[in-house]
């Protein structure tokens, strides 16, 4: 898996083929995970660039959400859940 161009119009591909990211969310997670260059990036980090201010009824359990969305979208191991945070090991 390959994830390219994080900064303008995002854009993945897994052997060749383009990969659709659907959602601003979806979207904001990868771009969010992938500036990291591979460290981990933590929860609070990931729940302020995807909600900001707004109000999410349970944020820990909205991000969850969307980590799990992306890992079917690109890989179970596309991104991995540390003590520190969440990384995203696809290349970019």
């Amino acid at each position: 898996m390959q994830v390219r161009r994080l900064f303008g119009e995002l854009e993945a591909e897994h052997a060749g083929m383009p990969v659709p990211i659907r959602g601003v969310k979806q979207r904001a997670l990868l771009s969010s995970a992938g500036a990291s260059q591979g460290n981990p990036v933590s929860a609070d980090r990931l729940i302020d660039a995807l909600w900001g201010d707004g109000q999410v009824a349970n944020p820990v359990n909205a991000l969850q959400a969307q980590i799990g969305q992306l890992r079917r979208t690109l890989g179970a191991a596309a991104i991995l859940t540390t003590e520190a945070g969440y990384v995203l090991t696809a290349r970019t």
